[in-house]
């Protein structure tokens, strides 16, 4: 301890405090910022227009990806609508009422048009009404020719009185003569869906068609009119890549809407932008200096509670190294106010840690004898009922993992009680059974520690007969397994049962199985029985709940 003292004496007397270091990190950190940032207040602008230019050509790409994205819905509608057997069949009435159904929801119509551009129906109005021939005979055609869907221009439906689009695609028809399915919508109601595009002021959008007519736009541009050919001019000339701003009047972006030629474009003046960065200016300078003021003060503040808080660490680090039980530090630090609620604990934490050692050790070296006792009794019993070496080494090694299973439940559970549910599963896993193949019907609840290994152990044995000779040795076998707490006799009836096995029979005399089936139950006090059904083998178990039940229910019961 004095050789402690004398370092920090020697040592740390010549360096500064931490208010002195946080006063100095403070200048050291603002006043860079201050001056640097007056020092790019004239990129700013220059800066602002590129993040505007990136912002527009961003929004453009999301109003294509949005329009685009109907499209697709629209065409994959086509493609579900398109193998309906009506139209093969010629049943346009009945075709007109399935579209009807399938497009209620939507704002959709459906048409059918021959080679020829005649309306064998439309949904917009009912079956058997005089149709008129399609407005966009010129895409039809060029549906007809290929097996793609195709989007139209806008143009003004005679059907719908109003401006419209189409997405067309081709399929069989009667007598393989192909037909024309599309879909479309109005104009307005893909102006409704797109709604109001987040853009600053003065700034529009609009959604040109393959002929650069406008489909919809947010500057009051009516649907078929031409765009504004200047514009289309700066698109066919400038490359608008997103880290690129133009020295134009105008910032411009577009995008491609995918599978289409139609276009999203959005535009607007570069000087919308001036008065934000003049807030920015303004505020930059303004902030900065009040952001400098702000962290002096609290670096002062700060690097005085911080010399505080730490001495007082110190102290308490100082009477734990002379064996002290120290109390924690409430200084308002989190992490600081945490190393010295440590420090109070690690005295109480030394010793406790001992003693748990100690405590684990000595159940380890208990609960090894008793394995040990266990497999010596395993392989005593399993060596008097075999005749051969390859006998001995299958028989001890099913018990032994049957063994394994349990002890790893235990063990998941820090050797305390187990589920019985999830004892039969771990028991029959080791032998790969399906789940579907096994019924369980019975209330879940916890083992007693000290039963799980021998109610185990006859699960093994049980599932072991079962895979070799009984139910589970065919595909068409099943397994049942019912149990039920019989509160009265204070006795847990336990009954496998096995269904479309082999036929069975009772043998002349007991195997080691059979025989360790009875001990077992024995050992808690209970017995085990075995009927030969002709059906299958059932064995029953009558085991005191006193022995087997734990102290609380396991969760679920077992239905599968």
């Amino acid at each position: 301890m004095a050789i402690g003292r004398r370092w920090r004496r020697g040592k740390l007397g010549r360096f500064a405090g931490v208010r002195t270091y946080l006063v100095i990190v403070t200048l050291v950190t603002t006043l860079p910022l201050v001056i640097y940032a007056l020092v790019v207040v004239d990129q700013l602008r220059s800066s602002e227009y590129a993040s505007l230019q990136r912002r527009t050509s961003r929004e453009a790409a999301s109003v294509a990806q949005l329009v685009g994205q109907q499209l697709r819905d629209m065409t994959t509608t086509l493609k579900v609508l398109g193998t309906a057997p009506e139209l093969e069949a010629a049943d346009f009435a009945e075709f007109h009422a399935r579209g009807t159904e399938a497009l209620s929801e939507s704002n959709w119509f459906l048409i059918v048009a021959d080679a020829a551009g005649r309306q064998l129906l439309n949904t917009r109005v009912p079956f058997g009404t005089p149709l008129a021939t399609v407005s966009d005979v010129a895409t039809l055609r060029a549906v007809l020719e290929t097996s793609t869907a195709r989007v139209s221009d806008v143009f003004f439906g005679k059907t719908s009185g109003t401006w419209v689009y189409n997405v067309m695609l081709r399929v069989p028809g009667p007598q393989s003569r192909p037909l024309a399915l599309i879909l479309t919508q109005n104009v307005t109601v893909l102006e409704s869906s797109l709604g109001k595009r987040p853009l600053p002021d003065e700034w529009h959008f609009a959604l040109l068609d393959g002929r650069n007519a406008v489909v919809v736009s947010s500057n009051g541009l009516e649907s078929g009119a031409p765009f504004s050919e200047p514009l289309l001019a700066q698109v066919a000339a400038e490359d608008l890549g997103p880290e690129r701003a133009r020295d134009t009047e105008v910032l411009l972006g577009y995008a491609k809407v995918p599978g289409t030629d139609w276009q999203a474009i959005i535009w607007g003046p570069r000087s919308s932008a001036a008065g934000q960065i003049s807030d920015s200016m303004r505020n930059l300078i303004l902030g900065g200096t009040a952001f400098f003021l702000m962290s002096l003060l609290c670096g002062l503040f700060l690097g005085r509670r911080l010399q505080q808080s730490i001495a007082g660490i110190a102290q308490r680090a100082e009477r734990m190294g002379r064996g002290e039980i120290v109390s924690p530090l409430d200084s308002g630090f989190r992490e600081i106010d945490g190393v010295s609620v440590a420090l109070s604990e690690a005295s109480f934490d030394r010793s406790q840690a001992e003693d748990r050692v100690q405590t684990v050790l000595g159940e380890l070296s208990h609960r090894t004898k008793n394995v040990i006792l266990i497999v010596q009794a395993l392989m005593t019993q399993t060596l008097r009922q075999t005749d051969d070496l390859a006998s001995f080494r299958t028989a001890m090694t099913g018990r032994l993992t049957a063994l394994a299973r349990s002890l790893d439940l235990l063990t998941s559970r820090n050797w305390g009680d187990a589920s019985l549910i999830e004892l039969i599963r771990a028991q029959l896993d080791v032998f790969g059974i399906d789940a579907d193949r096994v019924e369980l019907d019975g209330e879940n609840f916890e083992i007693r520690s000290g039963a799980v290994k021998d109610f185990g152990m006859m699960l093994h044995e049980m599932a072991t007969n079962a895979t070799k000779y009984g139910a589970l040795s065919v595909p068409e076998g099943r397994l049942r397994i019912r149990w039920s707490g019989e509160a009265a006799a204070d006795l847990l009836h336990f009954v496998w049962e096995e269904r479309g096995g082999p036929s069975v029979s009772e043998p002349d005399a007991l195997g080691f199985g059979s025989r360790l089936m009875q001990a077992t139950a024995g050992s808690l006090n209970g017995t085990a029985r075995c009927s030969y059904d002709p059906d299958g083998v059932r064995w029953i178990l009558e085991l005191p709940l006193a022995r087997i039940r734990g102290g609380q229910s396991a969760g679920p019961s077992g239905a599968a």
